[in-house]
């Protein structure tokens, strides 16, 4: 009778903060250090590739595409980021439902753009890499698709904040009631919505896919019969008879016709060096193109497979949540951090560029050189 009694007094003065405090330090410890590690590496990261592209003095379409990249994986990781923490550690005690939805729409916001400016990114080589003869796109087009696709992106993610709430739930079988934020998965509203952004994510999936298969294709096939340079043909060059001794010509027509031979050799031996210079310049431009779409096609590939576990996790919200509890519970501290894998995406870039790209290597070292005066 004496232990029900310490038993019951003891859950009597469990408070809700105690419970919350122990929930993270069981489960949101690793998921904790794993969040800020990328925070901090993507701040930084994303930082240094805006400031470098940013005093680059050769602006070209594929820069001003990573520039408004990195911005938005910017604003990810130094405000995103840090929101999933403070909703990791606060997860019972977050009452307002403003600082829910907007921390949401603010996730949905960056999540769609990036997915949307690397599927445009696919477009644009494509038609760089097998068009390049076609109409392209320019800076201000660039610009002007960069700034619509981010509207987009808000305009997609604004509905999600009916679809999360700050909704009660009970904690230690009923004694306590504490406030997260969460799916209202029982609306249909909510349903629909999360249905939405799931075949936008397989939209771009397969737009990344179908454009880098084409791009990946054409690579192949250009390497084995080499890149395209442009060919002269050099007009045939008449060279002068050479007469008999019957009609020669006394020796001042003779050093004329010597003079005008070493002339003619001469802009012959200039006419193969100016093809050999624009045959290596564009070997060099095809190459630097080659290696522009595999950097990007790389940075698509781990920003698709990044949204694979909040993929599967949202299919089991809708559609069984029970199975979703139940794989929590067997992952345990792993189940946050795959639930959030996602935000690798936003990380992942500025440390693609640097394995493929030596220009960009080259740029940051500069971008961190003393310059003397």
């Amino acid at each position: 009778m004496t232990k029900e009694f310490t038993a019951s007094l003891n859950m009597s003065n469990v408070t809700l903060e105690y419970v919350e405090w122990r929930e993270f330090v069981n489960k949101g410890l690793l998921f904790t250090f794993f969040l800020s590690l990328l925070s901090i590496t993507g701040t930084l990261g994303n930082a240094v590739v805006f400031l470098t592209n940013l005093r680059c003095d050769k602006p070209s379409n594929y820069r001003t595409l990573i520039q408004c990249l990195a911005l938005v994986d910017f604003l990810s990781c130094a405000v995103g980021i840090p929101g999933y923490v403070l909703k990791a550690r606060y997860q019972y005690t977050i009452e307002s439902n403003t600082l829910c939805r907007v921390l949401t729409v603010f996730h949905f916001y960056v999540g769609i753009t990036s997915l949307t400016i690397l599927s445009f990114s696919a477009i644009e080589r494509f038609r760089k890499t097998c068009r390049p003869f076609g109409s392209q796109f320019n800076r201000k087009e660039i610009k002007r698709v960069c700034v619509c696709l981010n509207i987009f992106g808000l305009l997609l993610s604004a509905p999600s904040a009916y679809a999360f709430n700050s909704e009660e739930v009970n904690l230690q079988n009923g004694s306590l009631i504490g406030r997260t934020c969460k799916l209202e998965k029982d609306r249909i509203f909510s349903r629909v919505y999360i249905s939405v952004f799931i075949f936008c994510l397989i939209f771009c999936v397969l737009v990344d896919t179908v454009f880098y298969s084409l791009i990946g294709r054409k690579i192949i096939s250009q390497n084995k019969r080499g890149p395209k340079t442009v060919s002269f043909r050099n007009r045939p060059v008449k060279t002068p008879e050479v007469s008999s001794d019957r009609d020669r010509k006394p020796d001042s027509s003779q050093r004329m016709s010597n003079v005008s031979l070493t002339s003619i050799s001469q802009q012959q031996d200039h006419n193969n060096a100016t093809k050999r210079n624009t045959s290596l310049k564009g070997k060099a431009l095809y190459e630097k193109s080659v290696q522009i779409s595999v950097m990007f096609l790389v940075c698509s590939l781990l920003s698709c497979a990044s949204f694979v576990p909040l993929f599967v996790f949202r299919c089991m919200e809708i559609y069984d949540a029970k199975l979703r509890e139940r794989t929590f519970e067997a992952l345990g501290p792993m189940a946050a951090i795959l639930n959030r894998f996602h935000v690798i995406n936003h990380v992942i870039n500025p440390i693609v560029y640097c394995l493929l790209s030596s220009n960009f290597r080259d740029e940051c070292l500069s971008l961190f050189k003393c310059r003397k005066k």
